[in-house]
């Protein structure tokens, strides 16, 4: 995985880019340690091969899996 950033304005936006065969979720979780990342937010994903997709359910406290 690449990393650069773009600029900061009160926050930090950056550009991370995932070589084929990378995990997303570990080089993400890997990145948010290594940068002090206590929140984050997405604008853009792309170019998957295979994906699962989710969403965490707070009242149940559990993550529940897009069927699609």
């Amino acid at each position: 995985m690449r990393s650069k950033l773009l600029h900061r304005d009160g926050g930090a936006t950056y550009a991370l880019v995932f070589d084929p065969g990378d995990e997303v979720i570990s080089g993400l979780t890997a990145f948010a340690k290594d940068h002090d990342l206590d929140a984050s937010d997405f604008t853009a994903l792309g170019a998957f091969s295979s994906a699962l997709l989710g969403f965490f359910d707070i009242e149940q406290k559990e993550y529940h899996k897009n069927p699609n």
